[in-house]
């Protein structure tokens, strides 16, 4: 249940967990690319479309689900199920091109992916978002968390003025800070459920009883009332609380901003609201698409139990793997007759402890005000893995292309520079084996940074120089110079610890005394430091940073790279044979989007021979 509404807390302009108005949302844009391609296009709802990289599918927009088109499919397998789709390749830079186009004679081989015009469309998505006044934490290039919590209680004491402690001051009903509020029955208070959006329906006796008998000793939020199973959106005849009041006035809110984002621009948006943001999480994906559902705490128990565990955040990895192992289960309602202490057990005591909230509907994450740019990624997976220096320098030259664009256009909006270049690369376990498709395939995923210092004259080659160098520092030290490397399969250059203002334009002058070494060489007369963590929802592991550092920039640097890693998996997903696309062709046309049967007019390409690849282009604001 959500804390008790005492005048206090209500009052209170320090949002956190035991806020009693606490209303958080998640506002996810529908096939994102998939989306942004129609509106370009100027085509149709019901037009079947999707994007795709180098032959894979990236982006399927719901007309083409309607088919069986999903993202596993490559464009052969797209075609034969819906004839009509629409196949859009993404902007791609040619060798020594600022600006990227819609190649006709693009190959993985000479060109460089740009998904730049998602992400300045995300932006503007995003700045739609801030609009509402909440807190906005951005998730993705397609999601965004909002704490409405604010926004909320300042319509509610705007709109019932009896609660505001100020004005009770001067009556004869004056109150005291933790005496509880009149309910909203009190003060007259009915809420019109309809205008919510889908609203889960409330427990049924049976419910109330089965997770009476399958909790611990009482589980918070899972907590509900014995009342008869209601359809959807009967939800009236139920006493209603301050906290329904604030998720129903947060439900108003997000339904104005996605109306907003398409009347502005064109997409549809699903969203959830609820208590927390696991829980707003899960209920974004129940409408899908253009939709949204409102959770009230009596439904989470009954909203959980059927569901799979690892779709919850921080179980989709190592954890909901453990869980799923040791107790033969699979959804949420299997696993709640496991006590706390089975799970610290298996666990361990702090992610036992997690995971024992989880399942009954309990997230303390706060929203954390995040839509600045902390890094930039950008890489290259190559097929088969490169292994001359000369190559990989010509690849470093398009990467830093892309940063330069991309750091460039940022400093528009503000003096934005980063304080380190980054170089991450991989090479197969067993070259003999080019197939091999998972991350376990993969060894010695090193890292290799340097100082990035402030210069008035930003270019390509600036950039350039500095991988360049990262790439020899790589190389084992010889007399002569060193011809091969690796070999490599991907590489991945990216800005890290961007910052405004002068903290992130000191110049040269400031890495005097020594700068940064490689992070995967060995630092012995390194004197002892103070280390502190964070964990990471992810990986499940603790991250450790020096003390003095800043630890929210560091976790989310280290969220970028599991981005990398994301879309990098995306890619060896998609190298299978047999589906490769975009031949060469003369002339180098642009054009807008690749079509056949109805809706089309364009040309097949011709498959071209080894054009078997996805290659990733990594972002994280």
């Amino acid at each position: 249940m959500s804390p008790i509404a005492i005048f206090s807390r209500a009052a209170t302009g320090c949002v956190n967990y035991r806020h009693p108005l606490r209303t958080i949302a998640l506002i996810d844009l529908d096939a994102a690319y998939a989306s942004m391609e129609m509106v370009r296009l100027g085509l149709k709802e019901d037009q079947p479309l999707a994007v795709h990289q180098w032959g894979a599918l990236i982006a399927v927009n719901y007309p083409a689900r309607a088919f069986g088109v999903s993202r596993q499919d490559t464009v052969i397998d797209a075609r034969k199920r819906c004839p009509h789709i629409v196949l859009v390749h993404p902007k791609t830079y040619r060798e020594g091109d600022e600006v990227p186009e819609h190649w006709d004679d693009a190959t993985r081989y000479t060109h460089k992916i740009s998904l730049e015009f998602y992400r300045q469309e995300s932006e503007k998505v995003l700045n739609v978002f801030k609009e509402a006044g909440g807190v906005v934490e951005k998730a993705s290039i397609d999601e965004s968390f909002i704490d409405l919590t604010l926004p909320v209680r300042s319509t509610i004491l705007r709109e019932h003025p009896s609660l505001n402690l100020s004005l009770l001051k001067d009556t004869k009903h004056e109150c005291k800070l933790d005496d509880p509020l009149p309910t909203p029955r009190e003060l007259g208070i009915s809420l019109d459920w309809e205008r919510a959006g889908n609203v889960v329906p409330l427990p049924s006796t049976s419910d109330v009883e089965t997770d009476r008998k399958t909790k611990e000793g009482g589980c918070g939020e899972m907590k509900g009332e014995e009342e008869d199973g209601k359809t959807e959106n009967e939800q009236e005849g139920e006493e209603v609380t301050w906290h329904d009041v604030a998720l129903w006035y947060g439900a108003q809110v997000v339904r104005e901003r996605r109306e907003e984002v398409r009347s502005r621009y064109g997409y549809t948006c699903s969203a959830g609201v609820a208590g927390n943001k696991m829980l707003a999480k899960l209920c974004a994906g129940v409408k899908k698409p253009n939709g949204q559902t409102l959770l009230r705490s009596p439904s989470i128990a009954s909203f959980l139990r059927p569901r799979r565990f690892q779709k919850i955040r921080n179980l989709g990895g190592k954890h909901g793997r453990i869980v799923a192992e040791v107790w033969k289960a699979s959804t949420v309602g299997e696993v709640l007759h496991v006590k706390l202490s089975a799970f610290q057990k298996e666990l361990g005591e702090e992610t036992g402890k997690l995971v024992y909230d989880l399942v009954r509907g309990v997230d303390l994450t706060e929203v954390i005000n995040r839509t600045e740019l902390k890094s930039f990624l950008t890489s290259k997976l190559f097929r088969p893995p490169v292994e001359k220096v000369e190559e990989m320098n010509y690849w470093i030259t398009q990467l830093a292309m892309d940063l330069y664009v991309r750091l460039r256009d940022a400093r528009l909006d503000g003096d934005i520079w980063p304080k380190t270049l980054m170089l991450q690369y991989s090479t197969l376990a067993d070259p003999t084996q080019p197939q091999q498709t998972t991350f376990n395939s993969v060894h010695g995923l090193k890292s290799h940074q340097i100082p990035f210092p402030f210069t008035n004259s930003l270019s390509v080659e600036y950039i350039a120089n500095s991988g360049r160098r990262l790439v020899k520092s790589t190389l084992p030290p010889s007399d002569t110079p060193v011809e091969t490397l690796g070999p490599w399969e991907t590489v991945l250059l990216g800005f890290e610890g961007l910052e405004r203002g002068e903290k992130g334009q000191e110049g040269i002058q400031s890495f005097f005394g020594g700068s940064k070494r490689s992070s995967s060489s060995q630092e012995e007369d390194k004197p002892d430091v103070h280390l502190v963590s964070f964990n990471c929802e992810r990986c499940s592991q603790a991250v450790v940073v020096e003390a003095g550092k800043d630890v929210e920039r560091e976790e989310a640097e280290h969220r970028d790279w599991h981005v990398a890693r994301d879309l990098l998996e995306e890619e060896r997903r998609a190298m299978r044979p047999g589906m490769g696309l975009g031949g060469k062709r003369e002339g180098g046309k642009r054009s807008g989007g690749e079509r056949s049967g109805v809706g089309g007019g364009g040309r097949e390409k011709k498959r071209a021979k080894g054009q078997t690849g996805l290659e990733g282009f990594l972002v994280r604001k």
